[in-house]
């Protein structure tokens, strides 16, 4: 009972301790234990913006997209290299290109062959080592002829002149288109003499203008090669020399 006499008076003195005329008033210090909640006028009451004060309404703030890893790599649309080159044709009047349709090259014509006159090799005539297949001119007409108005003479052939007596005459380049070698052969099949290189007439010459040709020694066989041939072939005078398909009726002959 005593106690509770104590703890009242004590209670009394405090309240009438504030209550003095000269005392001054007790500032509470709220503690940080308060919350928004237990002061529900601070959420309602409006705070008073300055005139002139834009106020900034808040965004998220913005997200960067992340950037390649140095060793990546983004591919747009691929240019051609530095060395490769496009073929455009341009359209007039417009700035677009198209493709320019490449036009074939014509292929260059081959220089015709020289043509030559299919001749009945049926002889042959050998000189040294060399063989050629041999056509034959045995009577006048065809020694008249001889190689006149053809293109040329296959490599490696030639015409063999035979006279009945054994003598031959001298000759010409009537109508003869290309350049020959006269081999001259002896009755007893030996190269007595070459004529070399001889030319052909120029086109229109006259006959009374073209030089004849004959050999320097007796000779009873005049062979016609293509110019050079008797060097090719090594043809030497005093070279031997064999005939063979030479028909019976010409007599005896170098066979």
């Amino acid at each position: 009972m005593r106690q509770t006499v104590v703890g009242v008076a004590l209670l009394m003195l405090a309240v009438c301790a504030g209550c003095g005329g000269g005392a001054r008033p007790m500032l509470v210090t709220p503690s940080p234990n308060d919350t928004a909640a237990t002061r529900p006028s601070d959420l309602t009451r409006p705070v008073p913006t300055p005139a002139g004060t834009r106020t900034s309404i808040p965004y998220p703030p913005a997200t960067l997209a992340p950037l390649p890893a140095p060793n990546e790599t983004t591919t747009a649309a691929t240019l051609p290299s530095s060395n490769e080159t496009t073929t455009a044709a341009t359209v007039p009047g417009s700035s677009r290109t198209s493709t320019a349709t490449p036009i074939p090259t014509p292929a260059p014509s081959p220089s015709p062959a020289p043509t030559y006159e299919v001749l009945e090799l049926n002889a042959s005539v050998m000189i040294g080592d060399a063989l050629f297949p041999a056509e034959l001119a045995v009577n006048s007409v065809e020694r008249t002829k001889g190689l006149s108005e053809r293109d040329g003479l296959e490599p490696g052939t030639g015409m063999l002149f035979i006279f009945e007596d054994r003598k031959v005459s001298s000759f010409w380049m009537r109508k003869v288109q290309f350049s020959l070698d006269f081999v001259w052969i002896s009755e007893d099949c030996r190269v007595v003499d070459i004529t070399a290189n001889v030319p052909f007439p120029k086109p229109g010459t006259d006959t009374s203008d073209l030089p004849s040709y004959s050999p320097s020694v007796a000779a009873a066989y005049n062979f016609e090669i293509n110019a050079g041939e008797a060097d090719k072939f090594g043809i030497r005078v005093g070279d031997a020399v064999r005939f063979s398909g030479i028909p019976d009726q010409l007599g005896d002959t170098c066979e």
